[in-house]
């Protein structure tokens, strides 16, 4: 997801929006990361403070375009703030000529399907491998072509992004049921705005509960049973050879004044060292630096899955990975540096503590585990892990095993449970959400939120593929996905 893709014209604004960003007292959360969970621009993100790219495709697969629905961050060089703000940027760029409008029905090789708005007689987008009007299956990958120009679409609600073709979605989180709209908008130019798409898409996913739970009672009796009472749900079923949970593909790497696409490249800084790396054993070397250039207000090295995750109340979820710390050092007076975390994106007005939802914190010599939540109004913020736990070893792998029902009411029956290396470490039944209507989304890495170092002028550590899962029970395959650690 890169975020920088309006004009240089609009930077002194957005500047401005992040220049008042704060860091926040509770919990490891800024305002900065406020402002980079508000919008959901991708795009061209620029390379400041970037030397070398030793490969720069991007990658279309496993969701790297549902980051269209993210919504994430806004720009490295300073396209954050509110849906208001980024609204306020759209209108800022657009049109002043009117358009007119007419609606059309799009065929593809499988016949007419939903309903197509285009606009604009002198700017064409056609789509195609379009869903059909009303389905089952809840993913889909959309194709274009288009007059020149700058093509950006966007999902539902979420702000446009420069548009992957194909545009995936749901291939990692489905689609809900209901019905969806997928937006397009080609820049010849002069801007966008997103009220006048130049072509437009609406189908419907139709409920596959009854098909689901019969298909799986006659075809994998054998593997699990599930029941439903009062709300809660649980599972049975053999666990003596789990599969792996599935692994998400990293796609958008944040860090040193980039936040754009990633597709295994290794990513340098000034001083030849690698921010970012795949090794050959398929897991990733993520560095910062005192001195990189900030990404949203603070020196982090990251993955972020926004857009592909919108994690629903009351849905059970499972993360694995395995985390080793190599230049590591506490920070002194307490000082603390987030290893992984669930951002979420506080609806407009929030107020209080709205950094990330969860965080996996290394504060001084201490493993906390920090949660931000509301129940509609202010924010609070609040530690949830005992202090005996201690910051992973330097140099070891240590593996983490996260099963999250996120709530902010009684009746979503919220739950966290953690597990170090197999044992388990909490156990967390109050509230853990907010009333978030786009859900919370997983990142990945080094995020140092404050400026104290110490003796050791970077913070690097190795981790594993960030494994995930939605289910009653998938403890066994999240266990699976990184025994190899």
């Amino acid at each position: 997801m890169l975020h920088s893709q309006f004009s240089p014209l609009i930077r002194p604004f957005t500047l401005a929006v992040l220049a008042a960003a704060a860091l926040s007292a509770c919990g490891g959360g800024s305002s900065g990361d406020a402002a980079m969970t508000a919008a959901s621009l991708s795009g061209g993100g620029g390379a400041v403070g970037l030397t070398s790219v030793s490969a720069t495709s991007a990658s279309s697969s496993a969701e790297s375009s549902n980051a269209s629905s993210s919504a994430d961050t806004a720009a490295d060089a300073g396209t954050g703030g509110s849906d208001d703000a980024m609204m306020t940027i759209e209108r800022y760029r657009s049109r002043t000529s009117t358009t007119t409008s007419d609606s059309t029905s799009t065929s593809t090789s499988g016949g007419t399907t939903g309903s197509a708005t285009t606009s604009s007689a002198l700017a064409t987008v056609t789509l195609g491998n379009l869903p059909a009007a009303t389905t089952t299956v809840t993913s889909a990958s959309i194709t274009y072509t288009s007059s020149p120009g700058t093509v950006y679409c966007r999902r539902d609600s979420y702000l446009p992004i420069v548009c992957p073709n194909p545009f995936v979605l749901g291939s990692v989180v489905p689609l809900a049921t209901g019905t969806h709209t997928v937006d397009y908008y080609l820049d010849s130019g002069a801007g966008i705005d997103t009220t006048k798409p130049t072509r437009s898409y609406a189908w419907a996913i139709a409920s596959t509960t009854t098909a689901a739970t019969t298909s799986t009672a006659t075809t994998n009796s054998t593997s699990s049973t599930t029941t439903s009472t009062s709300g809660t749900t649980s599972t049975t079923g053999t666990t003596s050879s789990a599969s792996l949970l599935p692994k998400l593909a990293a796609t958008n790497w944040e860090g040193n004044g980039y936040d754009g696409s990633y597709s295994g490249q290794t990513i340098t800084g000034s001083d030849g060292l690698a921010r970012v790396q795949t090794l050959s054993d398929g897991s990733y070397l993520m560095r910062t630096v005192n001195g990189d250039v900030k990404t949203w207000s603070s020196n982090r090295s990251e993955f972020s899955w926004s857009g592909q995750q919108n994690l629903q109340k009351g849905v059970d979820y499972w993360y694995a990975f395995a985390f080793k710390p190599m230049e590591w050092e506490p920070d002194s007076g307490g000082g603390r540096q987030i290893f992984w975390q669930l951002q979420q994106v506080p609806d407009s007005g929030a107020s209080g503590c709205t950094g990330p939802t969860l965080e996996f914190q290394a504060a001084g010599d201490a493993f906390v585990i920090n949660k931000n939540t509301s129940t509609g109004g202010a924010f609070t913020c609040e530690t949830v892990s005992s202090a005996a736990n201690t910051v992973p070893a330097v140099g070891k792998w240590t593996k983490f095993v996260v099963h999250f029902r996120p709530g902010y009411l009684a009746s979503q029956n919220p739950i966290l449970e953690v597990w170090r290396d197999g044992v388990k470490i909490i156990t967390h039944t109050a509230i853990n959400s907010s009333p978030n209507s786009k859900g919370e989304y997983s990142k990945m890495g080094v995020y140092k939120w404050d400026n104290t170092w110490g003796s050791t002028n970077s913070r690097a550590a190795n981790y594993s593929p960030l494994y995930f899962g939605q289910g009653a029970d998938l403890k066994a395959n999240a266990d699976a996905a990184v025994a190899a650690f």
